[in-house]
C-alpha cells in the first residue's frame, strides 16, 4: 500500500527502478520493500520543486521554513508542547521541497507523490448504528477468554524476548539507495491487517489478559489503559530513535529519507458521529514519538473519510482539553470490493457467490457509478472537514491497488486480477488526481507472501493481491499502464506541482458524451496549462468523444477511450522550444522530453498514443505545418481560420513527425539553418512499444549538497527524464551508478533508447549506437540510438528445462505418546471448555495438540453404546484414534460477522461437530486394561487482527468445546446419553522461547533430529511429467499419525547459477488429496490443503534461495497428514516448475498451458 514531489513518482515505475527484487522484501513478505522501486513504493511528498523560484509563502529556496511546517499543525496540547523541533546547535534541517514550501504551499492542490508499501489494511466496511450496537452486545455478552484463564490461574506477563538485532538502517539503506523518500508506517502499534495476525501484536502481550489491546474493553468500548500505552512506548522507544537518525529534518542524518511517520493505523476518532476512538492514546503516542526526536510530520490514516484526528488553529476544549489533531489528515480509498469480499459478505457469507474459476469469469462488471460516488466528491468531503485537512494535502495513505481472497473460496488471485481489469489501477490514480491529491501510496503496489504463519485469517499463503507486481515478480499490464501515467505527470512537472479545480461555469471544453468527462484543473505555477481528466464511463460503452472548445466553438476534436480507460489531456501549455501553443489535445501525451537536433537546438519531443483503444487530435494556436514525416503516422493538418487554429490529426498509430509554426524561426542566428523553424516532435508508439516505455528520472534534492553530484544536480533540475527507452521487459538505467540494465524476453530484439542532453553531460551512453534502419517507422528520429540483443544473450526454451527434482528423502512419523503434554481442566457449567487457549499458553502459531484420555473405567467399548466425540474448534481440526485410525475432521471458518468461525468480529456462535469413535479400533477391555486416546490436531489460521470496531484479537483458538457421550439409547420420551468423562491435556510450542514466532507449525517435533529413516519404499517416487520431477508422498497405512519427510531440492544448474543471465522466478507446485506444510531452506513456505479448504497449488520460491543454494541444492521438509474422511491413500504430488502465464501482460497462471516466464539479464556499464 515506498519526498519527493509527485511528479517525481515518474523515478521508479516511470523510471527504470521497476526493480522486482523479493530477495529485498522483509521477513514473511510483510514489507515490499521500497528497494522494488516502484514509484508506488514510498509516500511521497510534493509542495514545488522550487528550483530557484520564490516559494508560497515567501520563503526562496534554500530558506529553513520546514520547523515551521512540522510545527504547523501539531496540536499535541499543553503536555505535548514541543511539537515543532529546531535541529542541534540552532542549524535548519535539510529538508526536501515540500517541508520548504511552508504551510501556505501545502494548501495548494498538489501532483501527487506515490507509494507502494506492503503494509496491510482490512477493509471492514461501515456497519451502521444498529449493526455497531448488536455488535457491541454481543462483545459484552462473550469475556469467556479472561474466565477460563482466572480458573486455572492467569498467564503472568511475559517480557519480550531481546531483539535479535535491529534491521531499520538496513531497511531504510535500501530506500535511499534508490533515491526514495520514505513515509515510515511499520513502526505503528497496530500495524497491518491480512499479513500479521493480531496486527503485529507479540504473543506475549497478548497472553497478559490484564491488557486492553488497541485499549479495548469491548467492541466499541475503548477507555485509555495504560498498560497498553506502557507497551506501545516500550516499542515506540525501540525503534524509532533509528528512524530518527534518518529525518530529513536531522542535518546530522547520512541518509536522510523519511519525511513523515504514521503513528496508529486506522484507529477512527468516530464513525458517522459515532464516538469510537482514545484521544488520550493519540495524544500519548504523538508524544512519544516527539520524545524519541521525531521532527517530521506525524500522521495517521482514517478507514475511510471520517475526519479523525484532524488539527486546528483554533481547536475546540473537549472534557477541559484541546481537541487533539495530527499534522496532516490522511485517508485509506478502496472502492471496488470483489464479489466475494463485498460489504454484503458481512452478512451474507461469501460460501453464497459462487466463486469458482468458472463463475468467476461470469461476475457482473463492478459499476462506474460506484466509481463517481467514491471518488469525485473525495476533494470537497475532505476540505469541509476543515483544519489541517482544508489547509494541507489531500493525502491517500491507502489507494486500491487489488483485493486479496479467503480460504474456502474456489476463486484465485488470477479471478480477481480479470474482475479489476488492466486499467484499474492506473484508473483510480488518474481520479485522484481529478481531486487535487498532493500525496498517495498505492496498497497494493507489490504483490507478496504471507510466509509460514504470519497471516490472519482473512488471507492464506499467497498475498498477491493482483497487484501491479505480481507476487513472483512479474510486472503485468495494470503497473505498465499506471507507469505511463505516472510518466505524464512527472515529465509535466512544474505544471502538475499545485492545481486548482475549474468551476463548471468556468471549463474551458464541452466534451460529448457527457461520461467521457470528469473535470478540469489549472496549474498554480508560473508554468500555466489545463489539464482535463478524461473517464469513459458512457453508458453505452461506446469508444469515441468530441471535445469543443468553448471560446473557440469551430474547433472540434475526435477521441478515442476505451470504456473504463483513462487519461490527463493536457491543454493551454506552451512549448518553450518551438514556440507552439497547443490549445487541447485529445491524443495521451505519455512523456515529454528533449533532444538536440542536427542544429544544436534543444527540441521538445512528445512521446503519445494514437490507435483504435485510444488516440485523438492536436489542436494548436495559429498556423501549424508537418516539416518532417516518418513511418504510417500520416499526419493532416486542418486549418480552422474563424478560430485562429490548426488541428492535427494522425492516420496511423507508428512514427514520427515534426510540427512547427512557420513564423517563429531558430534563436540561434549563428546557426546557418537559422531560417529553419523551430520544430515540436511528436513521437507515436504502438500498444506493445508502450508497454515497456520507461523513461528515469531523477529528483534534485538528491544531489543537494554534494558537490562530486553537481553536474547531476544541474541536471535533475529539469523535469526531463535522463533516458527514455523501450522495447525489453524491463529496463532499469541508474545514472549515479552508472548502469544500465536489460531484462530481455525471447521475442525481444532491440532497445530503444532518447537519452536526454543532461545523460549525455554527465555520463556516456552504455553502449548505444545510433539507430540506422531506413524501412523502420522511427527511422531518422533525432538522437535515437539502439542496444540490440547479443547472440551471447540467447533464451534457452524454457520449456524443455528440468526446473528441478527431488532425491535423499528421508520420513519419520509422529509420536504424539513423547510429546510433553500440559494438564488442562474441563469448566464452565456444562464442564466442556478446555480451562485455557491457545493464546494463554503462547501457542498461537498454527498447530496445537490436544489428548483426550478415556479411561477403561469410564468407557468399555461395545456395540449397544457408541462413543461420539462432538468438538466446536477454530479453525480447522483432524481426530486421530489411538495412533491407529482417522476419525476424521473439519473447517469452522466463514466470511461473515454472524457466522461460526468469523475471520472478523465476537465469533460468538458454535459449530459442533460429531464423529463416532469407532468401537472396532478402540482398546478393549482384558488383561491390559490400556486407556484410549484421542489426539485432537486443531489448526488456527491465525489471531484475528483487532480493526477499529471489534475488540476480537483474543478470540478463542483451539479447541472451544468438547463433550465425549454414548450414542443416545432409550425409547421415546426416555432417550439419553450418557457423559463420558476424559481427561484433557495440550501440546504445542510457546513461540516465546523461539527466534522467529512466525516460522513453525506448531507440532513440537518440528525440529526434530532423530528418528529419520532412509525412504526405501514405494512411498516417494520421481516421474518425468511435462519435462518437471514429481515427488509423490503417500502416508504410510500402518499407523494414522502426521508424517514428516525431508529430501534435497536440486535446482537446474542453469537456473540456480543464473547462467548467462538467465532469470526464472520458480514455484512449488502442489497437488493430491492430503494436507501439506512446506518448508524450504528453512523458511515456512506453504501451507497446503488438499480437500479444498483452500485454493493455493502455487507457492513462490524466493529469488535468494535459488541463486544461494550451496551447488543448487535446497534443503526440503514437508509434514504430511490427512484426516478428511475414511482411512485412504492420502497423498500430494509435489514438482518444481516456471510460471507458466497466458498471452498478454496478465502474469495469471495457466499451468501446463501457458508461457514459461523467464528473462535474461544484461547489465550495460
Amino acid at each position: 500500500m515506498r519526498g519527493r514531489h509527485a511528479a517525481v513518482v515518474a523515478q521508479v515505475f516511470a523510471s527504470v527502478h521497476l526493480k522486482k527484487d523479493k530477495n529485498k522484501k522483509m521477513a514473511h513478505g510483510v514489507g515490499v520493500g521500497v528497494s522494488v522501486g516502484l514509484a508506488v513504493a514510498a509516500a511521497v511528498l510534493l509542495a514545488t520543486t522550487a528550483q530557484g523560484r520564490a516559494l508560497p509563502g515567501g520563503a526562496a529556496e534554500g530558506e529553513g521554513r520546514s520547523a515551521t511546517w512540522v510545527g504547523a499543525h501539531a496540536r499535541l496540547d499543553a503536555p505535548l508542547a514541543g511539537g515543532r523541533r529546531r535541529a542541534a546547535g540552532g542549524q535548519q534541517p535539510r529538508v526536501p521541497p515540500v517541508a520548504r514550501a511552508g504551510p501556505r504551499a501545502l494548501g495548494r492542490r498538489a501532483a501527487p507523490l506515490q507509494g507502494a508499501g506492503r503494509r496491510v489494511r482490512a477493509r471492514v466496511p461501515a456497519l451502521g448504528l444498529p449493526l455497531a450496537l448488536a455488535l457491541a452486545l454481543a462483545g459484552r455478552r462473550r469475556r469467556r477468554g479472561p474466565r477460563r484463564a482466572r480458573r486455572c490461574g492467569a498467564a503472568r506477563p511475559v517480557p519480550p524476548p531481546a531483539p535479535a538485532g535491529r534491521r531499520g538502517p538496513r531497511s531504510l539503506r535500501v530506500r535511499r539507495d534508490p533515491g526514495l523518500s520514505v513515509s515510515v508506517s511499520d513502526p505503528v502499534p497496530k500495524q497491518s491487517q491480512q499479513t500479521k495476525q493480531a496486527g503485529a501484536v507479540p504473543p506475549w502481550l497478548l497472553a497478559d489478559r490484564r491488557v486492553r489491546i488497541r485499549h479495548s474493553r469491548h467492541t466499541l468500548d475503548k477507555p485509555f489503559d495504560a498498560r497498553y500505552a506502557a507497551a506501545c512506548r516500550q516499542w515506540f522507544r525501540a525503534v524509532l530513535p533509528v528512524v530518527a537518525e534518518h529525518q530529513v529534518t536531522n542535518p546530522t542524518a547520512k541518509l536522510p529519507c523519511v519525511i513523515l511517520l504514521q503513528i496508529e493505523n486506522e484507529n477512527f476518532e468516530s464513525i458517522f458521529s459515532f464516538p469510537l476512538g482514545s484521544a488520550d492514546d493519540m495524544r500519548f503516542l504523538a508524544r512519544v514519538a516527539r520524545d524519541c526526536n521525531i521532527t517530521v510530520p506525524l500522521f495517521h490514516n482514517d478507514g475511510f473519510e471520517q475526519a479523525s484526528w484532524i488539527s486546528f488553529d483554533n481547536p475546540k476544549i473537549v472534557a477541559g482539553r484541546e481537541k487533539f489533531g495530527l499534522d496532516l489528515y490522511a485517508f485509506d480509498k478502496y472502492v471496488v470490493f470483489a464479489p466475494t469480499s463485498s460489504p454484503m459478505a458481512l452478512i451474507r457469507n461469501a460460501d453464497s457467490v459462487n466463486s469458482s474459476a468458472q463463475a468467476a469469469a461470469a461476475w457482473p462488471e463492478w459499476s462506474t457509478d460506484t466509481v463517481e460516488a467514491a471518488m469525485d466528491s473525495m476533494e470537497s468531503t475532505v476540505r469541509a472537514f476543515g483544519g489541517c485537512a482544508a489547509s494541507g494535502p489531500l493525502f491517500i495513505a491507502e489507494l486500491q491497488g487489488g483485493w486479496f481472497n479467503h480460504y474456502k473460496l474456489a476463486c484465485s488471485y488470477d479471478s480477481i486480477y480479470n474482475y479489476f481489469g488492466e486499467d484499474y489501477t492506473r484508473l483510480m490514480y488518474d481520479s485522484s488526481l481529478a481531486q487535487g491529491v498532493s500525496i498517495l501510496n498505492f496498497y497494493m503496489g507489490y504483490g507478496g507472501t504471507n510466509w509460514g504463519t504470519i497471516g490472519d485469517p482473512d488471507v492464506y499463503t499467497s498475498y498477491d493481491y493482483s497487484a501491479c507486481i505480481r507476487e513472483f515478480g512479474y510486472v503485468s499490464g495494470r503497473a505498465r499502464k499506471l507507469r505511463l501515467a505516472i510518466g505524464f505527470t512527472r515529465s509535466m512537472d512544474p505544471i502538475l506541482t499545485a492545481t486548482d479545480r475549474i468551476p463548471a461555469k468556468s471549463q474551458t471544453i464541452v466534451v460529448t458524451p457527457r461520461k467521457f468527462f470528469n473535470c478540469q484543473r489549472i496549474s498554480v505555477s508560473p508554468k500555466i496549462a489545463e489539464l482535463a481528466f478524461m473517464r469513459n464511463f458512457s453508458h453505452d460503452r461506446g469508444s469515441k468523444y468530441r471535445v469543443k472548445l468553448v471560446k473557440r466553438p469551430d474547433v472540434v476534436l475526435a477521441g478515442v477511450l476505451g470504456y473504463k480507460q483513462s487519461f490527463v489531456a493536457l491543454g493551454a501549455y506552451s512549448s518553450e522550444t518551438s514556440g507552439l501553443h497547443l490549445l487541447f489535445s485529445t491524443a495521451p501525451i505519455h512523456v515529454r522530453t528533449h533532444v538536440v537536433v542536427e542544429n544544436g537546438q534543444k527540441t521538445e519531443v512528445w512521446i503519445i498514443q494514437n490507435d483504435a483503444k485510444i488516440g485523438g487530435e492536436l489542436a494548436f494556436q495559429g498556423d501549424v505545418r508537418v516539416t518532417k514525416s516518418h513511418g504510417n503516422l500520416q499526419p493532416v493538418v486542418k486549418s480552422v481560420k474563424s478560430a485562429n487554429c490548426s488541428v492535427v490529426s494522425f492516420a496511423g498509430s507508428y512514427g514520427w513527425c515534426s510540427l512547427a509554426n512557420p513564423d517563429n524561426s531558430s534563436s540561434d542566428k549563428s546557426n546557418e539553418k537559422e531560417n529553419t523553424p523551430a520544430e515540436l516532435l511528436v513521437l507515436c508508439l504502438p500498444e506493445d512499444d508502450l508497454y515497456t516505455l520507461t523513461p528515469y528520472f531523477e529528483e534534485a534534492f538528491w544531489f543537494s549538497g554534494s558537490t562530486d553530484d553537481q553536474a547531476l544536480y544541474e541536471a535533475a533540475k529539469s523535469s526531463d527524464p535522463f533516458s527514455v527507452a523501450w522495447g525489453a521487459y524491463s529496463i532499469q538505467h541508474d545514472i549515479k551508478a552508472k548502469t544500465f540494465d536489460i531484462e530481455w524476453q525471447s521475442v525481444e530484439e532491440k532497445v530503444l533508447c532518447l537519452f536526454s542532453p543532461a545523460a549525455k553531460e554527465v555520463g556516456g551512453v552504455y553502449g548505444f549506437e545510433p539507430f540506422v534502419d531506413d524501412n523502420h517507422p522511427l527511422s531518422k528520429f533525432p538522437g535515437l540510438v539502439v542496444r540490440y540483443r547479443t547472440r551471447v544473450h540467447k533464451m534457452p526454451t524454457l520449456a524443455k528445462i528440468q526446473m528441478g527434482r527431488f532425491h535423499s528423502w528421508q520420513t519419520r512419523t509422529t509420536n504424539f505418546s513423547e510429546y510433553e503434554w500440559k494438564p488442562l481442566e474441563f469448566i464452565g457449567s456444562d464442564k466442556t471448555v478446555p480451562s485455557m487457549d491457545t493464546i494463554d499458553l503462547c501457542y498461537t502459531s498454527g498447530h496445537v495438540i490436544y489428548r483426550l484420555t478415556i479411561p477403561q473405567s469410564e468407557y468399555t467399548p461395545k456395540e449397544s453404546a457408541v462413543l461420539k466425540i462432538s468438538l466446536n474448534i477454530r479453525h480447522r481440526v483432524t481426530i486421530y484414534l489411538n495412533d491407529q485410525h482417522i476419525v476424521g475432521g473439519h473447517m469452522t471458518y466463514a466470511l461473515q460477522i454472524f457466522k461460526a468461525g468469523a475471520k472478523q468480529g465476537p465469533d460468538v456462535f458454535s459449530d459442533y461437530k460429531e464423529y463416532i469413535l469407532p468401537t472396532e479400533k478402540m482398546h478393549s477391555g482384558g488383561k491390559d486394561g490400556r486407556d484410549n486416546f484421542v489426539y485432537v490436531v486443531v489448526e488456527s489460521f491465525g489471531l484475528n487482527r483487532q480493526p477499529f470496531v471489534f475488540d476480537d484479537v483474543r478470540n478463542a483458538r483451539g479447541i472451544l468445546n468438547v463433550k465425549l457421550q454414548e450414542e443416545t439409547v432409550g425409547i421415546w420420551g426416555m432417550k439419553r446419553r450418557r457423559r463420558v468423562v476424559c481427561g484433557i491435556d495440550i501440546a504445542g510450542v510457546d513461540v516465546r522461547t523461539v527466534a522467529d514466532a512466525y516460522n513453525l507449525c506448531g507440532f513440537p517435533d518440528e525440529d526434530q533430529a532423530t528418528g529419520w529413516s532412509a525412504l526405501t519404499s514405494k512411498t516417494a517416487v520421481e516421474k518425468r511429467d511435462n519435462n518437471d520431477a514429481v515427488a509423490v508422498l503417500r502416508l504410510e497405512k500402518t499407523r494414522a499419525a502426521p508424517q514428516w519427510f525431508q529430501g534435497l531440492l536440486e535446482i537446474d544448474a542453469r537456473v540456480a547459477q543464473k547462467a548467462g543471465g538467465l532469470k526464472v522466478p520458480l514455484r512449488l507446485h502442489v497437488t493430491g488429496s492430503a494436507t501439506a506444510h512446506f518448508w524450504v531452506s528453512g523458511l515456512y513456505l506453504a501451507r497446503y490443503y488438499g480437500n479444498g479448504d483452500c485454493v493455493q497449488h502455487d507457492f513462490y520460491i524466493p529469488d535468494t534461495f535459488v541463486t544461494t543454494a550451496v551447488e543448487g541444492k535446497l534443503p526440503i521438509k514437508i509434514l504430511l497428514y490427512g484426516g478428511r474422511g475414511d482411512e485412504g491413500d492420502d497423498w500430494i504430488g509435489v514438482e518444481v516448475k516456471g510460471w507458466e502465464i497466458a498471452d498478454g501482460w496478465s502474469g495469471n497462471l495457466v499451468d501446463g498451458n501457458g508461457a514459461v516466464f523467464g528473462v535474461l539479464e544484461e547489465s550495460l556499464l
